[in-house]
């Protein structure tokens, strides 16, 4: 079976090529690990984000979607993925900051997609918690599966945030992973920024 979340495994090359940038930060406490099933409807979040788009959209022309680029990050192209990478400033960069996009074909609802996520993320990294999880939509409609997880790699440890996006009406359509990596004690004040990068993703098929 084709590996889920390949995306992971591209945050952990992105490590071992800069595992020099990590800096002394206090680690944050670690979740106490919790069951991976997806909370029930009653648990979708509203929209906060206004409908009218604010900054540049990008397309990723070969995945087949698009997204509101965060002011100040460049976008980097990188061996094998179809979609660019989204790196910040360098005091960001530093924190172990990147946003990791992988198109990939599962035939399916989103919910499943989540699940054998996270079931491939606990075999391959070290120390896998998964921590809150939640739903929501995207501005286009797209279902969106959120887990915060803590874990280990290359000696480095990380506290980061993986989305799970589909479109739960026509679930023969590939999906969408993105991974918001950063190091336990990154600076919390770009997690709306990233929140709202992901709520302006929308399929380009």
């Amino acid at each position: 079976m084709k590996r889920i979340f390949a995306s992971v495994l591209i945050v952990l090359l992105l490590v071992s090529a800069c595992s020099f940038l990590k800096p002394g930060l206090e680690p944050t406490e670690k979740p106490e690990q919790v069951s991976t099933d997806i909370p029930s409807e009653a648990l979708i979040e509203e929209s906060v984000i206004d409908a009218d788009e604010v900054g540049e959209r990008v397309y990723e022309e070969s995945s087949k979607f698009s997204y509101i680029l965060i002011d100040g990050w460049t976008l980097q192209a990188f061996g094998g993925l179809d979609a660019r990478i989204l790196m910040p400033g360098k005091e960001l960069l530093a924190q172990g900051v990147s946003l990791v996009f992988v198109r990939e074909q599962f035939e399916g609802t989103t919910d499943d997609y989540a699940r054998l996520g996270m079931e491939s993320a606990k075999m391959d990294l070290e120390n896998f918690l998964v921590g809150d999880s939640s739903r929501f939509e995207t501005l286009s409609g797209l279902t969106v599966l959120k887990h915060h997880a803590t874990y280990e790699a290359s000696g480095l440890a990380f506290d980061s945030i993986f989305y799970s996006i589909g479109d739960d009406a026509r679930p023969e359509l590939p999906k969408l992973a993105v991974t918001f990596a950063r190091f336990p004690g990154a600076d919390e004040s770009i997690v709306d920024e990233v929140e709202a990068l992901i709520r302006s993703i929308r399929f380009e098929d």
